[in-house]
């Protein structure tokens, strides 16, 4: 005799025996809350994996700062070389003796500011505002080269003794005016 055919004698008897009544009603609800059980999960998962969510097109779009740099000499000719360093950064070889006047403006309705890298030591540039043009002008005793970081934001560094100022001169990074 099977199990099912052992459960359904006892189910259906006439029996008196009531410790094989209360098991058999036991393991008969037992299966049924598992049925139960079996069928909700069934139904939560298949609710779970066959649902879609749908929102409309987000776009995110991210900030735009970028930077417009031009450099004359001071025989009114752009009498140097540009080139960009490894980090795509413009570069500029200026030659010995002779005074370069920068253009620096702001692009794209952000705030940022330069940095400049001369003989290894960096520069710092105060705020360059939105739509704002930036000069300054640099003599050099010698040939040198000037590289020009652009960086979005606010500077962290606040020595003054660094900051190139707007309007201002510098010779040999010795702030002349």
């Amino acid at each position: 005799m099977n199990f099912s055919e052992y459960l359904k004698k006892k189910i259906f008897s006439e029996s008196d025996d009531k410790a094989d009544k209360i098991f058999v009603r036991s393991i008969a609800t037992s299966i049924f809350a598992l049925v139960v059980c079996i069928i909700i999960f069934s139904a939560t998962s298949f609710a779970w994996f066959s649902d879609t969510a749908s929102a409309g097109q987000q776009v995110i779009q991210s900030s735009n700062y970028s930077l417009s740099i031009s450099a004359i000499g001071s025989n009114g000719e752009a009498n140097f070389d540009i080139s960009k360093d490894e980090n795509q950064n413009e570069v500029f070889s200026l030659n010995g003796g002779q005074t370069y006047q920068f253009t620096v403006t702001s692009e794209g309705g952000r705030t940022g500011y330069i940095k400049l890298k001369i003989f290894e030591q960096e520069y710092v540039s105060e705020q360059i505002d939105s739509d704002m043009t930036f000069t300054f002008s640099l003599t050099f005793d010698e040939n040198v080269d000037v590289t020009i970081l652009e960086r979005w934001g606010i500077s962290s560094i606040a020595d003054e003794e660094r900051d190139i100022q707007n309007g201002a001169s510098y010779t040999n990074m010795t702030k002349n005016n």
